[in-house]
């Protein structure tokens, strides 16, 4: 396809836990133009000097060892009082913003010098106008070919999940893109309907993407826990960043409503996942540790081993999702044989492969229903956990990789 390929693996760089969700798609986009050939060049956006820096493959497979950043770096500190403070978020993001717009006025070179058969995978959303302003002109300025590997258009279908900076940013990106003919892969049926929708909406018709849904293999190793130590009560597991979109609220309002109802022997309520924005009212909650919010518990930067054995150990998984471009948890939960409670929204019945119950994610009363509906009827249970296993072709990492190399060698 090209003479040399060049990815963005700056999420994977700059993750803040173990690789999920889009940095565990962009480490794996890189694995599959590795293997091509070493030759291949992975950069990182570097926001403080507002440029790209190459980054070797051995420098990539030693940061993904890390089960997460390393803690004495002084920006991992950073990012977690930004993730506590709405103010310093605020005042984060305008310096940002300003140095995109000084970036923009300054001279040298910012990016590669790209060969006229060369290739630029995208597969990230930034809320850093220094680094859209650097790739905007670097597609304009040398005609590079782009591959954009799109995991929704929640930026710009639901701003208020995001933010306005970063729905702006994925926006002028996303407008780039297409002016640039850029090849399109997606995630999901669900986002290539919605790319196409909002792409016409932009004056771009007929959007020609074609479909690779991520694998839901976990790393295994020897000798895998069955359950994890202090997980011995029964308990429900939500696998997701905590943010608003992904409406851990409902389930807290769905377990004060069964305790109103006189349930009393109610499971643990575990949140797995790093704690995000616009959820400080419901992290206060949980810390105050009153009536359904005692029953939470919050674990962060879980290994995939750990993971593994929580979804293991669970009666069973939710994913009350608003809306996703596919939902990776729901099939790592069917792939380890446990049934899954999920939202109806974007692709999430596509990840559940007719194999979970799906609901409307605001119906309060439904999801109350269905989930002590699983608490009273284990056979039912039983029955769906079966159904998975016989039914379920679990996807790997491998698959992913594989399908993605065929596109990039057409």
């Amino acid at each position: 396809m090209t003479a040399r390929l060049h990815i963005d693996v700056t999420a994977s760089w700059n993750r803040r836990a173990p690789p999920h969700g889009i940095s565990r798609i962009v480490t794996e986009l890189a694995r599959a133009v590795r293997d091509l050939s070493e030759e291949h060049q992975a950069w990182r956006y570097d926001h403080r000097a507002q440029r790209m820096r190459p980054v070797s493959w051995e420098a990539l497979e030693r940061s993904l060892q890390r089960d997460g950043p390393d803690t004495r770096d002084l920006s991992v500190w950073a990012r977690r009082l930004l993730r506590r403070s709405a103010l310093l978020r605020l005042v984060w993001r305008a310096g940002l913003a300003l140095l995109g717009r000084l970036s923009a006025l300054a001279p040298g070179r910012r990016f590669p010098a790209f060969g006229p058969d060369d290739c630029f995978i995208y597969a990230d959303v930034s809320n850093d106008d220094g680094r859209v302003a650097t790739y905007r002109k670097m597609i304009e300025t040398t005609g590079v070919s782009t591959l954009f590997y799109c995991h929704d258009l929640i930026p710009i279908l639901f701003e208020g999940y995001v933010g306005s900076n970063t729905a702006r940013c994925f926006t002028q990106l996303l407008r780039t893109l297409l002016e640039a003919e850029a090849r399109i892969l997606c995630n999901s049926e669900a986002t290539l309907r919605d790319l196409g929708a909002v792409a016409g909406r932009m004056g771009f018709a007929g959007v020609d993407g074609r479909v690779i849904p991520p694998g839901c293999d976990l790393r295994r190793t020897d000798r895998e826990a069955q359950s994890l130590p202090g997980f011995e009560r029964a308990y429900i597991l939500y696998v997701s960043t905590i943010e608003v979109r992904k409406n851990h609220r409902l389930l807290l309002r769905v377990y004060d409503r069964l305790m109103a109802q006189g349930w009393t022997d109610l499971p643990m309520l575990v949140f797995a996942g790093y704690r995000g924005w616009l959820v400080e009212d419901l992290l206060a909650e949980i810390d105050g540790a009153a009536g359904a919010a005692a029953l939470v518990r919050i674990v962060e930067n879980q290994s995939d081993e750990e993971i593994a054995a929580l979804y293991r150990g669970a009666l069973f998984t939710v994913y009350p999702s608003l809306y996703e471009g596919w939902g990776i948890p729901v099939s790592e939960s069917l792939a380890l044989g446990t049934f899954c409670l999920s939202s109806d929204r974007g692709a999430l019945p596509e990840a559940g492969a007719g194999l979970t119950e799906t609901l409307d994610p605001e119906d309060e009363a439904l999801w109350a229903d269905r989930i002590a509906h699983y608490l009273r009827d284990r056979d039912e249970l039983r029955r769906r956990e079966a159904r998975i296993r016989s039914h379920f072709h679990a996807r790997s990492w491998s698959d992913f990789r594989e399908d993605v190399k065929v596109q990039l060698l057409d």
